[in-house]
């Protein structure tokens, strides 16, 4: 089964195992407002939300409510599209 992008970057990012189940209760957390809201780009937003002890910046896009990626700790900013990671 192919793995939602958010899960393979939060191994390599955060060394840590997300499930759809985790992806659901972060986007959820982000639309209660239990979350800081860093930045704003375009259809996404970029919080910052606290997940099993662990800060993940989580890029949300909320017109599909969904945790589209989560970026390298200590960067708000997405990089631009087809940019270096």
């Amino acid at each position: 089964m192919h793995e939602p992008h958010a899960i393979l970057r939060a191994r390599e990012r955060y060394g840590i195992e997300l499930t759809i189940s985790d992806l659901l209760q972060i986007g959820a957390k982000i639309r209660t407002g239990l979350s800081v809201l860093t930045r704003r780009r375009g259809c996404s937003e970029v919080h910052l939300v606290m997940h099993g002890g662990t800060a993940l910046l989580a890029v949300y896009k909320p017109d599909e409510r969904v945790i589209a990626t989560v970026l390298p700790p200590g960067r708000s900013r997405p990089s631009p599209k087809g940019g270096n990671r």
